[in-house]
């Protein structure tokens, strides 16, 4: 991270650290106690300033997973054995990505067998795999770039001994759209070149958050090799959110 960065990032935390610090007015010899009506008052000021500089200088920042707990316009989740996240049918079948990274929850002792995907229109197979591990919950597409255009992806699952089929739809979006976000992700990344990879990625979620693309921020995060505790446990919560137990 370069040095305007930490210095950016310091000053954030040592604001935030103002902020949880209760403020106290030293007592010696004939200093009155202040009044502890008065004494909130005046922290509730305090706060308040520095609340108003923090966003005067840095904004209201929201990251993707602020913005995606605190959509009103997301719905519901899935009961099922087996729960799709990426595609999900409860949060838009668009996608930008053309190379998806599959991610799903399973319960119960669901072991997903196979993976497909399948052109709508056709019916033609475009990638399967059935090389998985029964405990996987997510495998990345190694397929050729999928091409604008309709598609449906398919899941065998065993559960209680007997198998099933789970069949999400879901469409890659026209080039000119796509290549519109390309442009303003990659501006997005020139403006931010010292960011770490968690970093990057969350800023990279947080240009789809701004078109509700969830699936394509998601993956963004999912795809992330290493992730930090903090943004593992908050995955996590994403998970439980989206398959109900």
């Amino acid at each position: 991270m370069g040095k305007s960065s930490r210095s950016k990032f310091s000053i954030s935390f040592l604001i935030a650290l103002a902020l949880s610090l209760p403020i106290t007015i030293p007592m010696g010899l004939g200093t009155k106690i202040v009044n502890a009506e008065i004494q909130i008052a005046i922290d509730r000021q305090i706060r308040e300033q520095i609340g108003a500089q923090i966003r005067e200088q840095f904004g209201d920042r929201k990251n993707f997973l602020d913005k995606f707990f605190g959509d009103r316009e997301r719905r519901g989740g899935s009961r099922s054995p087996f729960c799709s996240i990426v595609p999900s049918p409860s949060l838009g079948s668009i996608l930008w990505n053309n190379m998806p990274l599959l991610v799903w929850k399973t319960k119960n002792g669901v072991a997903v067998k196979k993976v497909a995907i399948i052109h709508f229109e056709t019916e033609e197979t475009i990638w399967s795999e059935d090389n998985l591990n029964p405990t996987q919950q997510f495998f990345a597409y190694t397929g050729m770039p999928l091409a604008s255009g309709e598609y449906q992806y398919k899941v065998v699952y065993e559960f209680n001994n007997k198998e099933f089929m789970a069949e999400i739809d879901f469409d890659i979006m026209v080039e000119s759209d796509r290549d519109r976000i390309a442009r303003e992700l990659q501006q997005r990344e020139s403006q931010n070149t010292n960011l770490n990879l968690e970093e990057r990625a969350l800023q990279r979620a947080d240009v789809f958050a701004d078109r509700k693309l969830w699936v394509d921020g998601l993956q963004e995060l999912f795809a992330l090799p290493t992730p930090s505790p903090t943004l593992r446990e908050e995955l996590q919560k994403l998970r439980n959110s989206l398959c109900h137990e």
